[in-house]
């Protein structure tokens, strides 16, 4: 498995945390938004790295990325 995909994995497992989170703290257990921070500090994280390989994506990573942009989205509405 390459590098990006390992990333790719990685980066949905970071938005299954959020999106997890977000439910809880929706649910009104506020104690969720003590993890808030670190998933905050972890989305910059994914960020910076997301910059750096964006030009290097193949399209079957774009697509995958695309699908975990979408699944995020959807997830904040």
């Amino acid at each position: 498995m390459t590098t990006l995909m390992k990333f790719l994995g990685a980066y949905e497992k970071y938005i299954d945390k959020y999106i997890a989170l977000m439910k809880k703290a929706k649910d009104g257990d506020y104690s969720a938004m003590a993890d808030a921070a670190t998933l905050m500090s972890d989305a910059q994280d994914y960020g910076e790295k997301l910059q750096k390989m964006s030009g290097s994506l193949t399209p079957t990573q774009l697509a995958k990325f695309q699908k975990l942009q979408q699944k995020l989205l959807k997830a904040a509405q």
